[in-house]
C-alpha cells in the first residue's frame, strides 16, 4: 500500500479545520485528557463502558479493556466503504447516536461528536494536523499485539510507529572492509646471469615479494534530523585506514630482483638478499544528505536522498631493499575533492515489524585533484629519481548495501548488519603510478578503479 504524504496534509488539517468552524473540541496530543472516559462504546444494547488503553480486532469482534480492568467483546457488522481523498477506504458515515464504535474492512473507526478517529493495536496513527497517515494492510491479522510502551495517541495503545515515519536519532556502525586490485609486487627472486639482454625477462625462482591490504576496522557515525514525518536531514563522518606489509629474503646464488625501482637507474642491475615494503589505503567520507520519502506503507519504506560529500582517498607505498647497501623506493598518491551525492534505499518489514530486509545505492561525483609522487634513492646515491605528477580528475563512487535487520516495537532501536561493496572509478593507484614512473608514460592515468568491500554492522536510536 502506498502513503501520500500530501493527501496525508491535507486528511490532518481539514478535521481540526472543522472543529474550529463548528466550534466543537477535539482534543489534541498536548491536551489529553487524565483518563480517556470520554472515548466510550456501547457494550451490548444499553451498557456504556469507558475504553482504556486498548482496542482490538479479534475474528470480526471487537474487544474492550474497561476502566473497570474487564474486557469484553462484541460482534461487528461491516459497513459499506468508500476511498478518501488520499485513496484509503473509510466506512460510510452516518448520523451518530452518543459514541459508537465502527469497524470497516480496513481498519477500524472510533467515532466521537461526528469525528472519525482510526485506532488498532498493530499500527500507529500521527493525528496531530499534519501528521503522517499509516494504513493497515494484509498484516493487521496474525501480528499479535504491540505489548507496553511508552507511545500514545489520544489514550489509545499504538506502540508501533509506522515504519516509514521520519525521526530524529544518532548512529554508529562498523565497517570492516578490505581494498581490492590494490597489490602492489615490488620483488621477485630470480636465477640465472644478473646481467641480462634487454628484452628478455630473468627466471623467477620462487613467490613474489608483494603487499595487498586485508581486511580492516572502520566506521561511520552520524545522526538525523527529522524535518517531518516523511523528510528529514543527515550529517555523516566515515573512515577505514588499511595496511599492509611484507617481507621476502634469499640466500646466494638466488638475488632479488626489484620491481618498482626505475629500470634506467644504475641500480636496476644491483640485486638483493632482502626486501621489505608496506602499503596504506586509507579513504574518509563527509555526508550531509537531504533524505525524503518516496513510498511507503505499513511494512515496507523506500526513501530518496540527495546531498553532497566530501571525500578523501590516500595511498602510500614504501620498499626497502638491503644487500651491501640499501635503497628506498617510495610512492605516495592524494586524492581530494567533493560534489552531489544522490541515493535510494529500500527497508521491507515482516508481518510483526521487527525483522527486515534492507538495500542502499548512492552514487557520488566528487570533483578533486590528485596529487602523486616517486621517489627512489639508495646509500650511494640519495636521490636516483623524484618525480610528481598531479592533474584535476572527476571521480565517481559507487556504495551498494544489503542485509537484514531487527528494529524495536516502539521504533526507537535498529539493528543491521549487511555486505557492502564501494568502488572509485576515474582512479590513480600506486602500481598504476609507479608503470607509468618506469615508462616514462603519463598520458592515461586516472583511468582504473579501486574497489572495497566487507561487512557493516550498524546500531541506531531514535527520539
Amino acid at each position: 500500500m502506498k502513503i501520500d504524504c500530501k493527501a496525508c496534509l491535507v486528511m490532518g488539517i481539514l478535521p481540526w479545520l472543522s472543529s474550529v468552524l463548528t466550534a466543537q473540541h477535539i482534543p489534541s496530543q498536548g491536551s489529553l485528557p487524565p483518563e480517556p472516559a470520554e472515548y466510550a462504546s456501547m457494550i451490548g444494547d444499553d451498557q456504556v463502558v469507558p475504553v482504556a488503553h486498548h482496542v482490538a480486532v479479534r475474528g470480526g469482534k471487537q474487544v474492550f479493556s474497561a476502566g473497570d480492568g474487564s474486557a469484553r467483546e462484541r460482534s461487528v457488522q461491516r459497513r459499506p466503504t468508500i476511498p478518501n481523498s488520499a485513496g484509503i477506504r473509510q466506512p460510510q458515515r452516518s448520523q451518530p447516536v452518543g459514541v459508537t464504535m465502527e469497524l470497516s474492512d480496513e481498519f477500524p473507526l472510533v467515532t466521537s461528536a461526528g469525528h472519525e478517529f482510526p485506532v488498532g493495536t498493530n499500527d500507529a496513527f500521527d493525528l496531530s494536523p499534519g501528521g503522517g497517515c499509516a494504513e493497515i494492510g494484509s498484516c493487521q491479522t496474525g501480528c499479535g499485539t504491540c505489548g507496553p510502551c511508552d507511545v500514545g495517541i489520544r489514550g489509545v495503545d499504538s506502540c508501533c510507529p509506522p515504519v516509514w515515519r521520519h525521526r530524529s536519532g544518532a548512529f554508529g556502525e562498523y565497517l570492516y572492509l578490505r581494498p581490492r586490485e590494490a597489490e602492489v609486487v615490488y620483488a621477485v627472486p630470480i636465477d640465472g646471469p644478473i646481467f641480462v639482454q634487454p628484452g628478455n625477462n630473468p627466471i623467477q625462482v620462487g613467490p613474489l615479494g608483494m603487499v595487498d591490504p586485508g581486511y580492516q576496522s572502520g566506521y561511520r557515525v552520524g545522526f538525523g534530523i527529522a524535518i517531518s514525518d516523511c523528510s528529514s536531514l543527515t550529517a555523516s563522518i566515515t573512515r577505514l585506514d588499511s595496511q599492509s606489509s611484507d617481507s621476502i629474503s634469499t640466500e646466494p646464488a638466488e638475488v632479488l630482483r626489484s620491481l618498482v625501482a626505475h629500470p634506467s637507474s644504475t641500480s636496476a642491475a644491483t640485486d638483493w638478499l632482502n626486501a621489505s615494503a608496506r602499503y596504506d589505503v586509507d579513504f574518509q567520507f563527509v555526508d550531509l544528505d537531504f533524505r525524503a520519502l518516496w513510498r511507503g506503507g505499513d511494512n515496507y519504506a523506500i526513501n530518496y536522498n540527495v546531498g553532497a560529500r566530501y571525500g578523501k582517498l590516500e595511498q602510500s607505498f614504501t620498499s626497502l631493499f638491503s644487500a651491501n647497501g640499501t635503497e628506498v623506493v617510495n610512492s605516495n598518491i592524494d586524492f581530494e575533492g567533493g560534489g552531489i551525492k544522490l541515493g535510494l534505499d529500500l527497508e521491507r518489514y515482516g508481518c510483526a515489524q521487527k525483522l527486515f530486509v534492507y538495500s542502499r545505492a548512492n552514487a557520488s561525483f566528487l570533483a578533486g585533484q590528485f596529487d602523486a609522487a616517486y621517489f627512489q634513492g639508495q646509500s650511494f646515491d640519495p636521490t636516483v629519481a623524484d618525480t610528481g605528477w598531479d592533474a584535476g580528475r572527476i571521480v565517481t563512487v559507487l556504495d551498494a548495501e544489503a542485509g537484514v535487520g531487527w528494529r524495536s516495537q516502539s521504533g526507537r532501536w535498529k539493528f543491521s548488519t549487511g555486505y557492502l561493496v564501494s568502488a572509485w572509478l576515474n582512479t590513480v593507484k600506486a602500481n598504476q603510478f609507479i608503470k607509468s614512473v618506469q615508462q616514462n608514460e603519463y598520458l592515461n592515468l586516472a583511468d582504473d578503479n579501486l574497489t572495497f568491500d566487507g561487512w557493516v554492522v550498524r546500531g541506531e536510536f531514535n527520539f
